[in-house]
């Protein structure tokens, strides 16, 4: 029991003396660098690429052996469909200001509501929300 004491009161002292030398490392000012850009879309398209397949094994492997190949094409054919419905609408919409305003309202009236006028996700006070958006 006066071992386990002590090994708390060193940890706990330990803690304390790193804690009191620890400098905050700040970050450089942000720049848009098109090799980054380059990289996150190829990161994301490999993500996908591995994604379809996991996913339509993944439900493939809950039907029976006769179901799998439709089960696989149903994954495959919902996520066309919603990549092709993302560049139809979900794009265009995001980039679009009136979207952008809408979409920070929306958010401002579900952070209020959650928040119950204590701030806001978005950084702004409840009084400070209406004459921002």
């Amino acid at each position: 029991m006066l071992k386990s004491n002590r090994s708390a009161a060193f940890a706990a002292a330990l803690t304390s003396v790193c804690v009191a030398f620890a400098s905050p490392a700040f970050a450089d000012t942000p720049k848009i660098d098109g090799a980054d850009t380059a990289w996150m879309i190829v990161a994301t398209a490999l993500v996908l690429m591995m994604t379809i397949p996991g996913l339509a094994l993944f439900y493939a492997g809950m039907v029976r052996k006769k179901n799998v190949l439709a089960t696989m094409a149903q994954s495959l054919t919902a996520v066309a469909l919603i990549s092709i419905l993302w560049v139809i609408f979900g794009y265009s919409r995001s980039r679009h200001y009136h979207a952008r305003v809408w979409i920070r309202r929306a958010l401002a009236r579900h952070c209020h509501r959650r928040d119950r006028g204590r701030g806001l996700l978005l950084g702004l006070h409840q009084s400070q929300a209406s004459l921002q958006l």
